[in-house]
């Protein structure tokens, strides 16, 4: 900004000659407020302000800012340099992302600096974010100068500490918004509070499901029953905001194998189906395929289908066939079959007259 200030400086002297000045006596330039509480999308101002400055004529200043948090909008004139009311200033502005500067200078028809203190500019801008930390910070230092364009030094500067806060909580969202686990394994959920401009901020819940098999150790939920489940979060805070989530609920790892029926009664020469179900530690089951086998030595397997052979009280039994690991038991009883003849015994007998045989 140097050429702009240059440029304005000679607008001032343009009626008078120029005489090198002692020293000034210091001044200290600063930001006001030097703190600011504000909520993403406000808009406020911040002034800034010269103390206990001699002889002001002019002032080029550059205010510093994170543009991802704050937004400048426009720079006006403060009302130091157009002391007393009604004299004429020349203001410039010199802008740049993440810079809000000017330059400003009293013009020829006003030959004395101004002494005092005030306001020299006053810079809008816009939050954008609920960060808790921001800063605006002059930087570098400020350029001041006297009536005959001597330097003024400065001896501090101060900026303005933004703190960046959410509105009232509006709606809770819970996270993760749809989740996938087996039965048994856990997942951690958040609750994340918004206002009404978008601001979100994590916030502590408590949580439910309707998966009446599951459990909870605080934000951490441990699956139970296969199915499609929902997760309910309540804010603890206030108790009034509600959201919820998806968690879907697979079998976990199988642990044993189910013979059905258990236990069976058929005749010699019927046939009975069985069918085999995993299940895992938590009690969820679901059909897989095994292969079948009896110690019915006269009995027929097609598949699932056994035929009963022996008369006699039987061990069915069922290994799963994907791991070849799980066995299931069951028990058959098969009586006889309908009588198709008679046999007489013994076929041949052998007896002496007046002798018996059964």
């Amino acid at each position: 900004m140097n050429k702009i200030f240059g440029l304005i400086l000679l607008l001032t002297c343009c009626s008078a000659s120029l005489e090198v000045a002692p020293l000034a006596e210091a001044a200290t330039v600063r930001l006001e407020p030097a703190t600011i509480t504000v909520k993403m999308g406000d808009e406020f101002d911040v002034s800034i302000m010269v103390d206990d400055v001699a002889d002001l004529m002019g002032a080029e200043i550059n205010v510093a800012f994170d543009p991802a948090k704050l937004e400048a909008g426009t720079i006006s004139e403060g009302e130091l340099l157009g002391r007393p009311t009604g004299a004429t200033v020349a203001f410039l502005l010199a802008t740049s992302t993440g810079n809000a500067g000017f330059a400003a200078s009293r013009l020829g028809g006003n030959p004395t600096g101004v002494t005092g203190s005030g306001t020299i500019a006053v810079i809008h801008f816009k939050c954008l974010t609920n960060d808790p930390d921001s800063l605006l910070l002059i930087d570098p230092l400020p350029d001041l100068r006297n009536n005959n364009l001597g330097g003024i030094p400065v001896t501090g500067t101060s900026g303005t500490t933004i703190t960046a806060t959410h509105g009232t909580a509006t709606a809770l969202t819970i996270e993760p918004a749809l989740g996938a686990i087996t039965s048994g394994a856990t997942i951690s959920y958040t609750s994340v509070a918004r206002d009404n401009v978008g601001s979100t901020w994590t916030v502590t819940a408590a949580f439910s499901s309707d998966d009446t098999w599951g459990t909870w150790t605080g934000s951490v939920y441990t699956a139970g029953r296969v199915g499609t489940w929902t997760v309910r979060g309540t804010n603890t805070a206030t108790g009034l905001l509600v959201g919820t989530a998806t968690v879907v609920v697979t079998h976990g790892t199988a642990t044993g194998l189910t013979i059905e029926p258990t236990l069976g009664t058929v005749t010699s020469g019927a046939a009975i189906s069985y069918t085999s179900a995993a299940r895992d530690n938590a009690g969820n089951t679901w059909t897989v395929t095994a292969a079948f086998s009896c110690d019915d030595t006269l009995g027929t397997w097609t598949g699932s289908e056994y035929t009963a052979g022996m008369v006699g009280t039987w061990t069915v039994r069922g290994t799963d066939t994907a791991t070849g690991l799980l066995v299931g038991t069951a028990t058959v009883v098969v009586t006889h079959g309908t009588a198709t003849g008679l046999t007489i015994e013994p076929t041949l007998g052998t007896v002496t007259s007046g002798a018996a045989i059964s």
